[in-house]
C-alpha cells in the first residue's frame, strides 16, 4: 500500500542518483522503511545511463513520499543542490545512493534536535558492505553530547574531521537562512558545504549510534587515485575564501591550517605513485610562512603529520616511501576486516 503524500514531512532525505543501480534497492529500502512516516524523499537522477532511473521510478510508484528530479548529467554537488530547492521538510539527511541508513535514523536524530534544538546532530557510521538487522534504540538524553557556539573554537575542533554531508542532521531553515549549498566541480564536495555549516552552526549534538552504512568502493570519486585528487588545492583556496568574505578567518586559522595539512597528506598517501611528485610540489608551492610557523610550532599538531611536511622538504625521503606504502596496507586491511565482519 503506498503512503499518503505529506504537505509538511518532518525529514526531507536528499539522494543523488548517477549510475548506481546494483546498490539503489538496498539504499531505497532503507529509506521507505523509517521509522518516521513523515519524510519527503528527493531523488536526484544525475543524468544515469543506467537502470537508476527505472529503478527510482518503480519505487515512487509504490511510495508517494518519493520525488524523482530528473536531469542531465551535472555532478553530485549540483544534484544536491537540485534538491535543496525543493526541501519542504524542518529536517535534512543526505544519503548517497551506494549506501543505507538503520530504520530509526529519522526518528531518533529528530528527537535529539527537538529536544535540544540544535542545527545539527551529529551520529557515528560504520563501513559495510553487507546490511544487518539492527537492534531497536531508544531516545536517551544523559547519551547525547550538546555543544553551544560560546566556544566557537571547541565546537569547529569538534566538526574539524567530520566532513561529510551524510553523517548528520540539519535544521532545514539553518542551511536556506544562511544559503549553505554544495560547491560545483570538486572531488571532494562535502568539504565547503562543511566549513559553510561550521561558520554558522550555533548549537551541535553528539549520538554514539552507528546509523550510517557507508559503502566503500574501489571506483568512487572520493578514493580516486588519479587527477581528480589535485581539486583538494582548489577546494582550500574556496574555503579560504569563504572565510574571508566572512571576515573569520583569522578566528579559525589554526584550526583551517590543520584541516589543509591533514588533508595533503591524506591525499597525497592515496594518489597514484606516478603522480606524487607533482602532488609534492604543488604542496610545497601552496605552504606559506602561516602553514610553517604552524607546522614547526604548533604543538597541537598531531606528530605524524608534522612529520610527514618536515620529510616532504626533502628531494627524496625514505620515510615518506616507507608511508606510502604502509597506507596501501592500512587501506587493504580495512577493505579486507569489513568483509570479515560482514561474514561474521
Amino acid at each position: 500500500m503506498s503512503n499518503p503524500p505529506m504537505n509538511t514531512p518532518k525529514v526531507s532525505i536528499v539522494v543523488p542518483v548517477y549510475n548506481v543501480a546494483p546498490y539503489l534497492r538496498q539504499c531505497l529500502d532503507s529509506i521507505v522503511g523509517q521509522t518516521l512516516i513523515s519524510l519527503q524523499i528527493l531523488c536526484v537522477n544525475d543524468g544515469s545511463t543506467d537502470d537508476s532511473l527505472a529503478i527510482l521510478k518503480e519505487y515512487a510508484a509504490k511510495d508517494a513520499r518519493i520525488e524523482i528530479i530528473d536531469q542531465p548529467n551535472a555532478g553530485v554537488a549540483m544534484a544536491r543542490n537540485a534538491a535543496m530547492q525543493r526541501l519542504k521538510g524542518e529536517y535534512t539527511l543526505f544519503v548517497d545512493p551506494d549506501d543505507w541508513i538503520d530504520p530509526q535514523l529519522a526518528e531518533l536524530t529528530v528527537q535529539a534536535a527537538d529536544h535540544f534544538q540544535a542545527d545539527l546532530v551529529f551520529f557515528l557510521y560504520t563501513r559495510s558492505t553487507k546490511q544487518k538487522n539492527s537492534r531497536p534504540r531508544t531516545f536517551e538524553v544523559a547519551d547525547l553530547t550538546c555543544w553551544d557556539s560560546d566556544g566557537t573554537t571547541l565546537i569547529a575542533k569538534k566538526m574539524m574531521y567530520e566532513v561529510a554531508c551524510w553523517n548528520r542532521l540539519h535544521r532545514t531553515s539553518f542551511l536556506t537562512e544562511h544559503d549553505i549549498l554544495f560547491s560545483k566541480g570538486f572531488v571532494a564536495t562535502d568539504m565547503p558545504f562543511h566549513w559553510q555549516c561550521l561558520l554558522h552552526v550555533k548549537r551541535l549534538v553528539e549520538m554514539p549510534c552507528q546509523f550510517y552504512h557507508y559503502r566503500q568502493r574501489a571506483g568512487s570519486l572520493v578514493h580516486s587515485k588519479n587527477r581528480l585528487v589535485f581539486d583538494i588545492f582548489s577546494i582550500f583556496e574556496t574555503i579560504k575564501a569563504d572565510l574571508d568574505r566572512a571576515n573569520r578567518f583569522q578566528e579559525f586559522v589554526s584550526l583551517f591550517v590543520e584541516h589543509e595539512l591533514a588533508s595533503f597528506r591524506k591525499f597525497y598517501y592515496r594518489i597514484a605513485p606516478s603522480m606524487r611528485q607533482e602532488m609534492r610540489s604543488r604542496i610545497l608551492e601552496l605552504l606559506g610562512e602561516e602553514e610553517w610557523n604552524f607546522i614547526q610550532n604548533d604543538r597541537t599538531l598531531p606528530r605524524k603529520t608534522r612529520r610527514f611536511y618536515l620529510e616532504l622538504r626533502k628531494p627524496s625521503s625514505w620515510y615518506l616511501r616507507w608511508r606510502c606504502f604502509c597506507h596501501v596496507l592500512e587501506s587493504q586491511w580495512q577493505y579486507f576486516a569489513a568483509k570479515i565482519r560482514n561474514w561474521m
